[in-house]
């Protein structure tokens, strides 16, 4: 999830703009739960909460697209430094996978990366498989894994066969759908976003760690 300073908000406009999908997903009630828990006996999160982890006072929601090189440079940059607050119970870190750019896929890999993600979400697995996911982001314009690969990928971080079910079943589809939506619908239109406490900061590392500093 993060970017390289100075440069994420420069490549955002030209990749991870909203405006990128021609036919954006309509909602269909943002607090409606998803289908297919994946066994795991999880709420469902709201769409418009994003998939949340950890217990920290302070609240950060990162807005991603996992067909978007700046998000994939966010999370180079500054994924360690979340993940590591999320460990020492700093923060509660909220990612909204969204699908902003599905039309730059052959195969609409945004969309299916993101309803991936809500299912290692109900594995435990969320900051495990999604980190590995904008690692191993696809060429823009090409098709990305396919959801064999996806699964694959999910089995080789201990995720098992509710996961498998729950990305060939498509059944967290709606849910990134209307995540979609909620995110369009509080004035996200470019990825990589962030907040913190609810305040719209640079989606940079330094200005991302300055804002949690600044909040503890």
């Amino acid at each position: 999830m993060l970017a390289v300073v100075g440069v994420a908000i420069f490549v955002v406009v030209k990749s991870g703009k909203k405006g990128d999908n021609p036919n954006p997903p309509v909602a269909h009630g943002s607090s409606t739960p998803s289908a297919g828990a994946s066994g795991s006996g999880k709420k469902a999160p709201a769409p418009a909460d994003g998939l949340t982890v950890g217990s920290g006072p302070v609240k950060v929601d990162i807005y991603v697209d996992f067909g978007c090189p700046p998000c994939a440079n966010f999370e180079q940059a500054a994924g360690y430094d979340l993940a590591n607050y999320v460990d020492q119970k700093k923060i509660t870190l909220s990612l909204h996978p969204v699908a902003f750019v599905d039309n730059q896929s052959k195969n609409q890999y945004s969309s299916r990366a993101a309803a991936a993600v809500a299912c290692a979400n109900d594995g435990d697995k969320l900051l495990d498989y999604s980190k590995y996911l904008l690692e191993h982001q696809p060429d823009e314009g090409t098709a990305g894994p396919e959801n064999d690969e996806l699964i694959s990928d999910g089995r080789a971080i201990g995720l098992g066969n509710d996961f498998a079910s729950c990305v060939t079943s498509g059944a967290k589809k709606s849910w990134v759908s209307q995540a979609t939506s909620a995110a369009n619908s509080n004035g996200v239109d470019s990825v990589p976003m962030a907040f913190v406490n609810g305040n719209k900061v640079n989606a940079t590392k330094a200005d991302v760690v300055s804002a949690v500093t600044s909040a503890s």
